[in-house]
């Protein structure tokens, strides 16, 4: 057969490969627990204890290994999704035995920061594992926490705080890479300032939120056309995921217009119903123009 006749077109639905982090607490086990019929790899003691579903703990980077090629060979089980909590324990094991690969105590021992390089050799086989496994009609959920860390933005010229991984930065980016989506996960938060002492309260009412896309505040990413914000829920995470092209299409362009009827200036209501148009079957470039309208018109500049 021809490379021009093994042409496919559409969107291809294959079992969800996908990473969520936030704090401690906020519900993240809870969220993989209602996934289909998860078998736990448990790195720590944590959430997955107080949950009723199947677990294995994992003590050491060859017991991972050994679960997931059972996993792999054996088709006699009816797991359909293999959770990894949590894989900022898991890299604890992989730098266990990358020092004692080069006869260190720990990974710092090993000059110029060379450890992390080679810790990545260990992340690459795990990833591998894991994508046959997903092959195989397996679902991929890989829990973490997150911690905060400074960042110092040259182009704003300020410095915030942002939740990231937790863990060695190169490992980090190697993940996320290989996921279809990085959700992170919060207790939704507003403030409260009082306009005579201007102390800003926080104030909440346990609400959990998913974050989708990359922001300043936090690391996100999804290929599935999610919306921004989202309650943290699975059935809500896979049922939106899930959705055909031509669904996702038309709740964008639906809320796109709900918008625009309160644009004002019509220089950029002509110019946004001219992309509109040009890219009206394009789900991540609708995503980009419903992101720009809700800021403008959030930020109160219609006209």
């Amino acid at each position: 057969m021809s490379i021009l006749e093994r042409v496919t077109k559409g969107i291809k639905q294959r079992p969800f490969f996908i990473g969520i982090h936030g704090p401690a607490g906020v519900g993240k086990t809870t969220f993989a627990s209602n996934s289909p019929n998860p078998i736990f790899l448990v790195t720590e003691d944590g959430g997955a204890d107080f949950i009723d579903t199947s677990r294995v703990e994992i003590k050491n980077f060859k017991e991972m290994l050994d679960a997931l090629y059972e996993l792999r060979d054996k088709k006699n089980h009816d797991f359909k999704t293999v959770v990894v909590d949590s894989i900022d324990h898991f890299e604890k094991m992989i730098h266990t035995i990358v020092a004692s690969d080069h006869n260190k105590k720990s990974i710092e021992g090993i000059g110029f920061a060379k450890g992390y390089i080679f810790a990545l050799e260990y992340w690459d086989q795990f990833l591998f594992n894991l994508r046959q496994l997903r092959n195989n009609g397996m679902n991929i959920i890989l829990i973490a926490h997150s911690h905060v860390k400074r960042m110092d933005d040259p182009v704003v010229g300020e410095s915030y705080d942002r939740y990231e991984l937790k863990l060695h930065r190169k490992a980090s980016d190697f993940i996320t890479e290989s996921m279809d989506a990085l959700l992170f996960a919060k207790n939704e938060v507003v403030t409260s300032k009082d306009s005579a002492t201007k102390k800003v309260t926080a104030l909440g009412d346990g609400t959990r939120v998913l974050y989708t896309e990359t922001r300043p505040a936090f690391d996100a990413k999804n290929r599935y056309g999610l919306p921004l914000e989202m309650p943290l829920s699975w059935d809500e995470f896979s049922v939106r995921a899930l959705r055909s092209e031509a669904e996702k299409t038309k709740e964008l362009t639906d809320k796109i217009w709900v918008l625009m009827e309160k644009i004002e200036d019509e220089s950029f209501y002509n110019t946004v119903s001219e992309t509109m148009d040009k890219f009206k079957n394009n789900v991540p470039r609708l995503e980009e123009i419903l992101t720009k309208l809700q800021r403008k018109v959030g930020n109160g500049t219609t006209s």
